[in-house]
């Protein structure tokens, strides 16, 4: 019997490893063939052209782009300095009057001094606000200004008051002590005549009894004058609280004027500082 030969002895296990390398070099291309779209399809979105190191950068915002091209661009507006002036007022006078604007303006100056003025207006509301703070501290001042007034009267009116009774008050002390003695020479003394010693006392006891009507007066003067000085005392505490109270409204007040003096400043030169980058004064308009 004849012996089959090798090939047919293997023809399965060659046939198996065919189709097996077959399957392999498919999974290979189509593999190969997935990155390639997979590469096409992320080009357009996820990578952007290398850019060539000699070219100049320019900004990639579309505003900022403009605004890069107009500040590169566009030289300055000539005009003299009399026509600068009648701008700055236009753009500083409230409410707004077109009649100081000069009367020829390019559509590039009419722009630029719309926003200028737009930009003021919106500078100028806010310390119109600034303002209002300004008026109710002076406001407080003056409060505080009218109760200083009106206790500053009342207490020059209770003085003269003081005054008179103090005086009537001295002067009745004065005449009790001139007559506490005259009332030593009505002493008692012994070793004299009864009538004498009588008449004595009766003198005596007539001062006595004037002295201490005297001192009754003096007592009631002094009690007035002890009610005037308390009221004296309140209004002049009063004063002083109102004096106290309106310097440190004041010294808030200067404050706040400092402020909006500073902030004041600011805005303007912020505008100046604009006008001066749009024109070029000349001797002569051009």
């Amino acid at each position: 019997m004849k012996q089959p030969n090798f090939f047919q002895k293997h023809l399965v296990t060659i046939i198996i490893i065919l189709l097996f390398g077959i399957a392999i070099i498919i999974g290979i291309k189509q593999g190969f063939n997935d990155y390639q779209n997979e590469k096409n399809s992320l080009s357009p979105l996820g990578q952007t052209p290398e850019k060539d190191s000699l070219e100049p950068e320019t900004p990639s915002n579309p505003s900022r782009m403009k605004r890069y091209t107009e500040e590169t661009s566009q030289p300055k507006i000539k005009t003299n300095a009399a026509r600068l002036e009648q701008i700055k007022t236009y753009l500083f006078t409230e409410p707004t009057d077109t009649s100081k604007l000069p009367t020829v303006l390019s559509a590039r100056e009419q722009e630029e001094i719309n926003k200028l003025k737009n930009s003021w207006q919106l500078s100028f509301n806010l310390l119109k606000e600034q303002k209002t703070w300004v008026d109710e501290k002076q406001k407080v001042c003056d409060e505080y200004k009218t109760q200083l007034d009106s206790i500053k009267p009342q207490i020059e009116a209770l003085k003269p008051q003081q005054q008179k009774l103090e005086q009537q008050r001295d002067e009745k002390r004065q005449e009790v002590q001139q007559k506490k003695e005259v009332q030593k020479q009505f002493k008692y003394l012994p070793n004299q005549p009864e009538e004498v010693r009588k008449k004595r006392k009766e003198n005596y006891d007539l001062l006595q009894a004037e002295i201490e009507k005297l001192q009754g007066e003096v007592s009631e003067i002094v009690g007035e004058i002890g009610k005037i000085e308390v009221q004296i005392g309140k209004l002049e505490s009063k004063q002083k609280k109102y004096q106290d109270m309106l310097s440190r409204a004041e010294m808030l007040k200067k404050d706040l004027e400092k402020r909006y003096q500073i902030k004041e400043t600011e805005y303007r030169n912020e505008i100046l500082k604009s006008l001066d980058s749009l024109y070029e004064i000349t001797p002569t308009e051009l």
